[in-house]
């Protein structure tokens, strides 16, 4: 079943076994960004997607993640800008959380332990060469600072947590005038509160997805000089990505997730400007 309204940089997480997606963008005519509050839900055994409980006002390039409960939906860009509100949504409903130290957009989120930690992303809105290395963590209802990333500032990265390390994987930032992708792996120790530099993608990639299976960490599509549509297979014992399959055509700001036995995503950017409808799931082999 399409997604009913086609966007990228949404909101989305495995809640209750349905994937819900909430807030995100799309283009009008070509020219104006639109940012929406809708959500809808797709329930995975059903096949269905349905209307939920909206965002209290349009969201786009938020950082979230979902820990099966509940969906967390940090930071992001609304219609006057970057702004520093989280959410979370459990039982249909919204609810506020503690507000970041800092406007943050297009940083990326994980959660271990009920513990949310939030990477990198902008701190100006549309200035690449904004993008910050920060890393925090939301604990016990307050933000502290971690160490940070090991590197110069990143954004439109994808994170996810393999045991107690959370792992970051690709992104770009701006190098002299230029938006430059980036192959690095990362690796950071939670219990040790310690960065390694562990591996490196295939290709330099951004916008892509990362998530935990029931062997290793998936990557799903991106974008390099084009709309990636590779599934990569990363082994966080050795630090070496290989590829797995591929996707039935490329696309970039999609984000996907693994509940078994079931991968599932939707929407996402095709090509420049464009939005997807499509709605992908299939069983892990």
């Amino acid at each position: 079943m399409p997604l009913p309204i086609p966007r990228a940089s949404y909101a989305a997480g495995l809640v209750n076994s349905s994937l819900v997606l909430a807030g995100g963008s799309y283009w009008k005519d070509d020219v104006e960004k639109i940012r929406t509050k809708d959500a809808h839900i797709f329930d995975l055994a059903q096949r269905r997607w349905r209307e939920g409980c909206p965002l209290p006002a349009p969201l786009a390039e938020s950082a979230s993640n979902a820990d099966g409960h509940r969906l967390y939906v940090v930071g992001g860009r609304n219609d006057t800008g970057i702004t520093r509100s989280c959410l979370q949504y459990y039982d249909d409903c919204w609810f506020p959380m503690p507000d970041l130290p800092e406007p943050r957009t297009l940083g990326a989120l994980a959660i271990f332990n009920q513990s949310i930690f939030l990477l990198g992303g902008l701190t100006i809105a549309d200035d690449w060469a904004s993008s910050t290395n920060q890393f925090q963590v939301l604990r016990n209802g307050a933000w502290t600072t971690l160490p940070p990333l090991p590197s110069k500032g990143i954004v439109t990265h994808s994170v996810a947590i393999w045991k107690d390390t959370l792992i970051c994987f690709g992104g770009a930032r701006m190098e002299n005038g230029v938006v430059t992708n980036y192959r690095e792996i990362h690796s950071y120790s939670i219990s040790e509160s310690r960065w390694l530099t562990v591996g490196y993608l295939p290709k330099a990639l951004r916008a892509l997805s990362a998530a935990a299976g029931p062997d290793a960490i998936y990557l799903f599509g991106g974008y390099s000089t084009m709309f990636e549509k590779t599934i990569y297979k990363f082994d966080p014992q050795t630090g070496a990505t290989s590829e797995f399959g591929q996707l039935p055509h490329g696309i970039a700001d999609c984000k996907f997730f693994y509940g078994a036995p079931w991968w599932v995503g939707a929407g996402g950017e095709p090509g420049p400007r464009a939005r997807s409808n499509c709605t992908w799931q299939a069983t892990h082999h």
